[in-house]
């Protein structure tokens, strides 16, 4: 079924989970690279656009027109853009309305291109990993404790055990974007389903932070059950009973 261009007053066409797309084209590869756009925060750099990450961003739930399209690729601001943008889309077998309406409210992360994304999660899991100051967090949570040292310890091997469950949790569900739809990996319940929204609206940057914050309260909990357990300031590995 392919989304057509409204023909009512409201002037907006729907927006379909998949791009419309043409099999009068040649076979087209989803990886081909068809754009190079200057990074948005690292200004000596650019990043690939590909055919796939555009029917991504066409696709719902963002379902960008040609307009922000523009925006995003950081386009020549010209009455003709939008035009000349469908008409180069087309010719890779996309098919994209004009007049319609965009799936959801702008954010930074809209006018990101996944490659940057991504890279901004990498960066921030390397920075907490070397950076966030974990030990400093725990003395003070020492000193403004008032619980019984066995009590505190109950406590954090209990967080221990959820942040654990969470973290695996999340290890299973970040598939790379590109990889999970490239091989068409079923998304049938509605946590899938969410996480893949979460995923397509923040480029991949949402999965990789999730983790990388989800590692450092597990990291917080181990070291501070370390501490109470009498083993000084060193990452803990506790049984559980």
């Amino acid at each position: 079924m392919q989304s057509k261009a409204g023909g009512g007053s409201s002037g907006s066409s729907s927006c379909e989970s998949t791009p419309s797309t043409s099999s009068d084209t040649k076979s087209i590869k989803d990886d081909e690279v068809l754009f190079q756009v200057p990074s948005r925060l690292n200004h000596i750099s650019k990043n690939k656009v590909t055919l796939a990450e555009l029917k991504r961003r066409i696709a719902a739930p963002e379902c960008l027109n040609s307009s922000f399209l523009g925006i995003y690729l950081r386009l020549a601001k010209t009455k003709e853009v939008g035009k000349e943008l469908r008409d180069n889309l087309a010719k890779h077998g996309i098919s994209l309305p004009s007049g319609r309406r965009k799936g959801i409210q702008n954010t930074v992360f809209t006018c990101l291109v996944e490659e940057e994304a991504t890279q901004l999660g990498r960066d921030m899991h390397t920075l907490v990993q070397q950076h966030y100051p974990v030990r400093p967090l725990i003395d003070m949570a020492a000193r403004k404790s008032v619980s019984h040292p066995e009590e505190r310890r109950r406590d954090l091997i209990g967080a221990i055990r959820i942040l654990d469950e969470l973290n695996g949790m999340f290890t299973e569900l970040q598939t790379p974007l590109a990889t999970r739809i490239q091989n068409n990996v079923p998304i049938h319940n509605e946590l899938e389903v969410g996480m893949n929204h979460f995923s397509l609206i923040t480029h991949t940057f949402g999965p990789i932070n999730q983790s990388t914050w989800c590692n450092a309260f597990l990291n917080y909990a181990k070291m501070s059950l370390a501490m109470y357990q009498g083993r000084g300031m060193e990452q803990a590995n506790p049984q559980y009973n």
